[in-house]
């Protein structure tokens, strides 16, 4: 692990006020007093000079913590946090930054952390403290490396085939094989009644596929179920053939990348696998949850309880959860969208009208206009048409009539593409916004320690690969900011003066970013009021800010 802080890193710690900051708030954790402790400043200077010239050894850091009116640390904690040679000015701060990047991801509260690492007399039991981020990345990496193969392996589903293992999918052959008999019946006409018989007989085939692709990912369910270990959980929305094939292509792209091809991961498929029932379901959900090291989050067009619920229940545990948002190019993207089936386009463009992704104040609108001016207008006629057509000929799975008898017919086609391509590039835009720490609910505690953790945002799996690395590896590098006043994210609120707004946002809070997607992994609240209660309140009634008891975390 990696930590920095920009503000701590320019201190002067020539300077014995800074010195001071440096070593009771951002070091022991204790809150900022103008009764604090009297520092004799002339044998400040003086240490000060000593640290400058020969460098500080464990007694000697001992010896400015009580000068300062600290408490004393181990050998183990100076060794690990500051290293074994003595420790100059701009090591100290090194070695202060270290510390409190390993307080918050494992304790959420400096004060606490210091007092409880501080005491640790060996080196193993102040890594088991910070387990498991103290793991050494070498270590680590052979265990991967080096992990026994699988006794049994799953039987690939192939792309096309994953939407047989939906759990709405043997529904909509059967309704649509229903309605395609009735009107057979009904049709006098030879050659409409052979088209709908060669339909049928289609969907016969399909129920085949349904079947035998039902079994083979029921016992993929059980595979999964009778390994050891399970490092990563992928959560998605699949009802449709076109999610069940973009997952499939994501989670391709993460695990064949070149990142993790040395690890050996083992990580749950939800493409692979089918659950009898929405009970078993659950439970098997649940069970690997519980298990898995990591939960990647897939946000789509429109999100779900469960899959919510599983994001919530990974960060509960204390677990990391990256959640990816698609990072589209237009033009590009637009190319792909010709292929989808038209219920496709009705679903999203109802979607989004409802959301107002399409009304003339938004940011984009521009672009839309550029595509065409009647944009809205276009849309509309679209899904006229469409509920026209479909009134026609119901059947969605009779694909190559859906792709004759309108994509081609239809001269708007293209540009529609390009204007479903925009709504959804900016709808993403704007998901991303929201996850990387806009929404107070991207955060949650850990139930069992009460750090606020965060997400991971990445917008390709590239990047997803790599961060997915560097977590399971502990090599990932993290900032430290002091967010004072006002969340940066947050608008004003309207109506209230600079200094009103100022005080009411003033203590702020230290916020723990990841170094490469720049989202909050970690926070700690610099408000005494919320610290003091949600301790007592968490852990039980004992006293916890600041100067006062010896027990405060």
């Amino acid at each position: 692990m990696e930590f920095h802080e920009p503000a701590l890193e320019s201190l002067d710690l020539h300077d014995p006020q800074c010195l001071q900051t440096l070593v009771i708030e951002r070091l022991c954790g204790r809150w900022p007093s103008k009764d604090g402790p009297v520092i004799p400043k002339q044998a400040l200077e003086k240490l000060i000079r000593y640290a400058e010239d020969d460098g500080l050894r464990h007694e000697q850091f001992n010896e400015l913590l009580l000068l300062l009116d600290q408490e004393r640390v181990s050998p183990a904690f100076f060794e690990f946090f500051f290293g074994t040679t003595p420790v100059h000015l701009d090591e100290l701060v090194r070695g202060v930054v270290r510390f409190r990047g390993f307080a918050m991801l494992r304790f959420a509260n400096c004060r606490y952390a210091f007092r409880r690492l501080s005491r640790c007399a060996t080196k193993p039991e102040l890594l088991a403290e910070l387990e498991p981020y103290s793991a050494d990345t070498e270590e680590l990496k052979h265990a991967f490396e080096h992990r026994p193969g699988k006794a049994v392996r799953t039987d690939l589903i192939g792309r096309e085939q994953t939407w047989y293992a939906g759990e709405l999918t043997g529904h909509t052959i059967n309704k649509e094989g229903k309605i395609a008999l009735a009107r057979c019946e009904e049709r006098n006409e030879p050659t409409q009644q052979q088209q709908l018989r060669e339909f049928c007989a289609v969907l016969d085939e399909m129920d085949d596929e349904y079947r035998k692709i039902n079994t083979l990912a029921l016992q993929n369910l059980y595979v999964y179920l009778t390994w050891d270990f399970l490092d990563i959980y992928v959560a998605t929305s699949m009802r449709c053939a076109w999610q069940f094939e973009d997952t499939f292509d994501f989670i391709e792209q993460v695990f064949r990348h070149q990142a993790l091809c040395d690890l050996q991961l083992r990580f749950f498929d939800p493409t692979q696998a089918k659950s009898r029932n929405p009970r078993d379901k659950g439970l098997v959900e649940g069970l690997m949850l519980k298990r898995a090291k990591c939960t990647i989050y897939m946000a789509q067009q429109a999100d779900t309880m469960g899959k919510d619920s599983e994001l919530a229940t990974t960060l509960a545990q204390g677990r990391p959860v990256i959640v990816y948002v698609p990072k589209l190019e237009v033009e590009a993207y637009a190319r792909k969208l010709r292929d989808y089936p038209i219920d496709y386009f009705y679903r999203r463009f109802l979607f989004l009208k409802a959301e107002g992704m399409l009304d003339e104040d938004r940011s984009w609108s521009d672009k839309l206009h550029e595509i065409d001016e009647d944009h809205r207008g276009m849309v509309s006629q679209f899904i006229l048409e469409y509920e026209e057509y479909r009134r026609a000929q119901p059947f969605t799975l009779w694909r190559d009539r859906d792709e004759k008898e309108f994509k081609e017919v239809k001269e708007y086609f293209q540009t529609l593409c390009r204007i479903l391509a925009v709504a959804d590039k900016h709808a993403y835009e704007t998901r991303a916004k929201t996850l990387t720490g806009k929404h107070p609910l991207t955060m949650q505690v850990d139930m069992r320690t009460g750090v606020a953790i965060g997400i991971l945002v990445v917008r390709s799996p590239e990047e997803c690969a790599k961060l997915l690395r560097s977590l399971l590896l502990n090599e990932a590098q993290f900032i430290i900011e002091d967010v004072k006043g006002q969340d940066e994210h947050e608008p004003d609120v309207e109506g209230q003066d600079e200094g009103e707004h100022e005080e009411e946002h003033e203590p702020g809070y230290w916020v723990l970013k990841e170094a490469t997607t720049g989202s909050q992994f970690r926070v700690v609240t610099r408000d005494r009021k919320i610290t003091n209660s949600f301790w007592n309140l968490f852990e039980g009634p004992r006293p916890i800010i600041g100067s006062g008891s010896d027990k405060s975390r």
